[in-house]
């Protein structure tokens, strides 16, 4: 499920989160927003939540967050996983898989 994001969101508080860091003039991080978009859609179990870093800059710091497009797979406030830069989209759904089922 595609989750919004609130600026008085806590990230830490679900179960399973995967977030997106994109920057919005980035090709990188307009290539893997949509494949997210779709990957929301098939795991009923994960909130999907896309952040704009340039609207947010205290969790580019939070997270350590150094380049975008950023993947981080958190859960119940554990950082899991962090990946930076375009992954295919199949292997972003064996990602997940891996970390939440």
């Amino acid at each position: 499920m595609l989750i919004e994001f609130d600026n008085g969101m806590d990230l830490d508080t679900n179960d399973g989160n995967v977030i997106l860091f994109v920057k919005n003039y980035l090709i990188q991080s307009l290539v893997m927003e949509p494949i997210v978009k779709k990957l929301s859609e098939e795991f009923d179990n994960v909130c999907f939540i896309i952040i704009s870093a340039d609207d947010v800059s205290s969790l580019d710091e939070d997270y350590n967050i150094h380049s975008a497009p950023s993947i981080l797979f958190i859960n119940n406030g554990t950082l899991l996983n962090c990946i930076q830069g375009i992954i295919p989209e199949n292997i972003l759904r064996s990602k997940i898989n891996k970390t939440f089922n």
